[in-house]
């Protein structure tokens, strides 16, 4: 049975029935379930410390844009929050649990959640989980008993923070604070080391996936939702300027064109940004230097969260979920991931 929040908020919009949504006839080749997609969660957060780095002499040459290829597919109803963790082993939330993906598409089921979304790493092992809880807004209306989940790959689940309504993208900052957007409000919130939760910004409507660049005076934020009432699309990405850590002014760095639902990001070695726009079926790259916009990969129906290779994986290339149709994507480019701060 599809369980997921973020279908019932799609289908508001999209007119697609949740149970249709989730059946194997929906599915389609390199394409979700069907060409507008949905939005979905977070995927994993780039951007100084420890993980990724140059692409090196050997990366390949590719021409955008380029096309996805099936990692996993047929085995689940949905796929969101994407990460690697420290030891460069690949998680993925799917359905309602978290799994972990081995190099060659097999899968093994790690914990058993409730309604969990976006990923993030944290030390050697450790998965961050944004998990909406029992409440969702589409179901409840505003709520408080969202959190922010540990999890080790053994399957051992500890809570660190709680009282965020629909928690669903998590960044970890250098100095080992989560900040954690809830895109069912204009928030994003800042995680202590202690677990204590505060408003970091306040401003950019129905934010949701977010990195720093890398030299840490800006943070990069995808916007997912014009409005919620009616539920309307937005294609637009924000740079928040940072001094010393603390949120200015959102500007506006630019827009997708397209269908938008703008959802999980991830940033390269050189520090341009990729934003997974869901309903658009696309994967979009944007350059804060130049302003250059590029079509990185399209004809990805519900593409929701984004991560660059380690470990055993391919370190040129993204690995991507997809909300509707639970498929796990790689997606050839021609350089690697900003290191991760973990």
């Amino acid at each position: 049975m599809c369980t997921n929040p973020w279908v019932a908020a799609i289908t508001l919009v999209v007119g697609l029935g949740a149970m249709a949504a989730c059946s194997d006839d929906q599915k389609a080749d390199n394409g979700g379930v069907q060409p507008d997609g949905g939005a979905g969660a977070g995927g994993a957060d780039a951007g100084g410390g420890a993980g990724g780095g140059d692409a090196g002499a050997d990366a390949p040459m590719v021409t955008l844009p380029v096309k996805a290829n099936e990692l996993v597919s047929g085995q689940f109803a949905q796929s969101e929050g994407i990460a690697f963790n420290g030891e460069g082993r690949l998680f993925v939330v799917a359905d309602t649990d978290l799994w972990e993906v081995k190099p060659d598409g097999s899968t093994s089921m790690v914990a058993d959640l409730t309604n969990p979304v976006g990923l993030a790493s944290r030390g050697k092992d450790e998965i961050l989980v944004a998990e909406f809880g029992d409440k969702t807004f589409t179901k409840d209306g505003m709520n408080d008993d969202g959190s922010v989940l540990s999890v080790t790959p053994d399957g051992t689940v500890t809570t660190i923070a709680t009282g965020i309504g629909d928690p669903n993208f998590i960044h970890v900052r250098k100095d080992g604070t989560l900040l954690v957007s809830d895109d069912f409000t204009d928030k994003i919130y800042e995680v202590a080391t202690d677990g204590t939760v505060s408003t970091f910004l306040q401003g950019i409507q129905s934010p949701n996936g977010m990195v720093e660049s890398l030299d840490g005076n800006d943070l990069f934020v995808a916007q997912t939702f014009t409005m919620l009432d009616p539920l309307t699309f937005d294609d637009r990405l924000w740079r928040v300027p940072l001094t010393s850590g603390a949120p200015g002014t959102p500007v506006e760095l630019g827009a997708t064109g397209g269908a938008g639902a703008n959802d999980g990001v991830a940033m390269d070695a050189q520090g341009r940004i990729y934003v997974a726009e869901n309903v658009g079926a696309s994967v979009w790259r944007f350059d804060p230097k130049t302003g250059d916009k590029e079509l990185v990969v399209d004809m990805v129906g519900g593409v929701a969260s984004l991560a660059f290779g380690e470990g055993d994986f391919n370190a040129t290339s993204i690995y991507a979920t997809n909300l509707f149709g639970g498929k796990v994507w790689e997606i050839p480019i021609d350089v690697a991931g900003a290191p991760v701060n973990r």
